[in-house]
């Protein structure tokens, strides 16, 4: 299992939504759940950002498979 003890060296990270539990390598979004402070929001701004990225990525590497 990819989040097996030692299966991501330390300095990586996985950005992943909020479905995926709590983990030393994966970096989930703060709970919303009413006023988050300026810190935390902007932080779940630029991780939603970044999945958002990521899902396109892989959406042009599937329509790409397509076409082969």
């Amino acid at each position: 299992m990819i989040l097996a003890d030692n299966a991501i060296p330390p300095q990586f990270h996985i950005v992943a939504d909020a479905a995926y539990g709590l983990h030393t390598n994966v970096m989930i979004p703060y709970p919303n759940k009413g006023h988050l402070p300026d810190e935390l929001d902007r932080y779940n701004n630029i991780h939603s950002s970044t999945r958002m990225v990521i899902e396109r990525t892989f959406g042009d590497i599937k329509n790409r498979w397509l076409r082969l």
